[in-house]
């Protein structure tokens, strides 16, 4: 018995499917995924009939005769068919550049609605574009079982068989209760992909959102954000966004009323510099700031003359009183003391 390929049968509108199971003798009412199951069936019962080798090979939609017909259509018309709206759509498909390759299953499966709502893709058409939609090992899978899908809903559901991994329910759980805010993260950032995981959970009322939301926040939002005044996500990351105004406001402040550090000359600059011990730091040496404030290297150097190398206690400046070391010692205020 030989073996034919059925996934030409996929091509095949619901018209086409009606009538060429009323050209076999088999019942064309019901939805496409009932024709087309039917026509499958029938096409495995019986892979030598030539009728089917005919429309294998031919891939058109050419005037059927039947024998119950009292008047067939003349040969040389062919009725009207969408040959061409499946190339159309895949190209379509193909230009969204959206890919599977094992990974990431509900955000694909998210896309793929998305885009195909936009562009109002048929179930059928994203069926016959699956070559375009997944890369890698999940294309060999395509392969392997291209004719066990009727509806786009039968792939999805064999798809997350396949690929989710087992327990994720739970495990989607336990990463929502375990995502907190970050520090520093924006309350809209953080609002967002909570919203998603729960998205994906898909089992989760806005109140129970909105609950998680306000459990995981910092603890600094959390003192100045009121529950009570808070029925909305929308509510709360009005509030976080106001949060986040006046943080960004304080530390604006901050920097503008941060006092200036002195901007302390190098020793070779100062080196020629004669010494003022009223404008000159008593501990650096250097001019513009007092020694209580210097945060200079201490240097080593008379405080009344400047000499470099000798403390004010061991000068021997001329300075009053200096004659007689036991005086200048109990009588003279040292400003390095």
């Amino acid at each position: 018995m030989t073996w034919i390929h059925m996934a030409w049968i996929q091509e095949l509108r619901k018209e086409e499917l009606a009538q060429r199971l009323a050209v076999l003798g088999e019942d064309n009412a019901g939805g496409i995924a009932e024709l087309r199951a039917r026509f499958r069936d029938f096409v495995r019962a019986h892979p030598d009939d030539e009728q089917l080798r005919r429309w294998k090979t031919s891939h058109k939609t050419a005037p059927l005769t039947n024998a119950t017909t009292t008047h067939a259509p003349p040969t040389n018309v062919e009725p009207p068919t969408l040959a061409y709206a499946a190339p159309r759509a895949i190209d379509q498909i193909r230009k969204w550049n959206c890919h599977f390759q094992g990974k990431d299953l509900p955000g694909f499966v998210e896309r793929i609605g998305e885009l195909r709502r936009a562009y109002r893709i048929s179930d059928e058409d994203l069926l016959l574009g699956l070559p375009e939609l997944l890369r890698g090992t999940t294309l060999n899978w395509f392969r392997n079982r291209e004719d066990d899908w009727d509806t786009w809903e039968d792939f999805i559901r064999d798809l997350r068989n396949a690929y989710e991994p087992p327990f994720h329910q739970a495990l989607l759980q336990d990463r929502i209760s375990a995502r907190r805010q970050r520090p520093r993260e924006p309350i809209q950032e953080y609002v967002t992909d909570l919203q998603t995981m729960f998205h994906r959970l898909g089992t989760a009322t806005p109140e129970q959102v909105l609950d998680r939301a306000l459990l995981n926040m910092t603890a600094e939002y959390q003192m100045r954000i009121k529950p009570s005044h808070i029925r909305t996500l929308d509510d709360l990351v009005r509030a976080g966004k106001r949060i986040e105004m006046c943080q960004q406001r304080w530390a604006t402040d901050a920097q503008q009323q941060r006092p200036t550090r002195p901007i302390h000359r190098t020793a070779t600059a100062c080196a020629d510099m004669p010494f003022d011990r009223d404008t000159c730091c008593w501990r650096c040496k250097q001019p513009g700031h007092t020694r209580r404030g210097c945060t200079a290297p201490r240097k080593i150097f008379c405080s009344y003359c400047g000499t470099d190398g000798t403390t004010y206690r061991e000068c021997a400046c001329a300075r009053p009183g200096n004659e007689q070391r036991a005086g200048a010692q109990n009588g003279v205020a040292r400003p390095n003391a």
